[in-house]
């Protein structure tokens, strides 16, 4: 007879009865999976009850292990398995707004942090790669553009396509990415370059030239639906200081006239608050661990910075780009804290961590939809 079944509820994008599951090891066989599905909610963010049936000699340390690499596939995020709850674990806008609002008034660092401090990190990891080898992020000024082969992420199979490209910004959204794609049944195609804006800077490294080249002429060949454009404007930026807003608004214009081959929409979100000059956020909690208002007292005046904000919302008022409202993902009215909740916002001076990039996911949904 089979072990009584292992049940958790998980959140899930869209509304489907059964998923398939990725198995990533090549010695052993998934166990298997049945699935019930709940009622859908109006957004097409769903839960269902997933009952896994692991083979006898797993079924204590075993079932668990199993069950985490559901989890993993499922909502590409370990830490959102919830045994035994039906509460959705991805906050609404709403709920997400609320908690930023209330995070400034936090004081004492939790026992328990979520990604704990050691362990903070942005961008992708091997469980979204799905297998994928040979592509992912151009490192470093001496990697050869031309061996770039572009990884996929969301609804691998969809038919839509957003294009994600730019520097290691555009990379720290990938995750938000991917957990929506597979939401809404998009496929997501990377195009990153650490270093490199989508947009030509004032640095023209000359791998940054060849990057750009590359991106454009991959967006024209693919025609994506859409193009999710992020970057600094400057590369190797170290300070808060940029050029000026109508600077930044014709090198987004620029861009989105090189890609006008593709018909793409070209979308460009608001930037997210950086801490040049300010200090690493995780630095600060390591160090305050009994006041953390300290490391959440700067204005938001000080880390969103004005010349680029002005700038995407120009290139939008000229109706090159569709600037995208990310701020309130990230920011009140005058504070944006570096910790809400258990949660770790950044993982350094000017990218936010995978956890905060997954966790924001369904509130993104909201905001990006509409646009898309």
């Amino acid at each position: 007879m089979d072990p009584p079944a292992l049940h958790v509820t998980v959140p899930v994008p869209g509304c489907e009865s059964r998923f398939r599951s990725e198995h990533e090891s090549t010695h052993t066989a998934p166990p298997p999976i049945t699935a019930s599905r709940a009622p859908c909610s109006a957004d097409h963010w769903a839960h269902i009850v997933v009952a896994v049936r692991p083979p006898i000699y797993r079924l204590a340390i075993g079932a668990l292990q199993y069950l985490r690499r559901v989890a993993v596939v499922v909502t590409a995020v370990l830490s959102l398995v919830v045994i035994g709850s039906t509460a959705p674990l991805l906050p609404t806008l709403a709920v997400l707004r609320a908690s930023i609002a209330a995070a400034p008034t936090e004081k004492v660092l939790p026992s328990v942090t979520d990604p704990p401090l050691e362990q903070v990190w942005t961008g992708i990891d091997a469980t979204e790669l799905h297998g994928q080898k040979g592509c992912g992020n151009v490192g470093g000024d001496s990697a050869d553009i031309t061996s770039e082969v572009p990884c996929t992420f969301g609804d691998r199979s969809a038919t839509r396509t957003v294009v994600v490209v730019g520097d290691s910004m555009a990379g720290a959204w990938v995750p938000t990415l991917d957990v929506w794609g597979q939401a809404e049944h998009w496929k997501i195609v990377r195009l990153v370059k650490d270093g490199c804006p989508p947009w030509t800077t004032a640095t023209r490294a000359p791998t940054c030239v060849a990057f750009r080249s590359f991106e454009v002429r991959t967006i024209n060949a693919l025609r994506p639906k859409a193009v999710f454009a992020v970057g600094l404007q400057d590369r190797g930026q170290v300070t808060m200081e940029t050029t000026k807003p109508a600077v930044v608004a014709a090198t987004i214009e620029r861009f989105a006239l090189e890609v006008r081959t593709s018909r793409a929409r070209v979308l460009v979100p608001q930037n997210t608050p950086w801490f040049f000059g300010i200090g690493s956020p995780v630095q600060c909690l390591a160090a305050y661990p009994g006041t953390v208002q300290k490391c959440n007292r700067d204005a938001r005046t000080k880390v969103v910075e004005p010349a680029m904000l002005s700038g995407i919302t120009i290139a939008a008022a000229a109706h090159r780009i569709v600037e995208v409202p990310v701020d309130q993902l990230f920011c009140g009215p005058t504070i944006c804290p570096v910790l809400v909740g258990d949660h770790i916002v950044y993982a350094d001076d000017h990218h936010f961590s995978k956890v905060w990039a997954i966790y924001i996911s369904r509130a993104f949904a909201a905001v990006f939809d509409p646009l898309v």
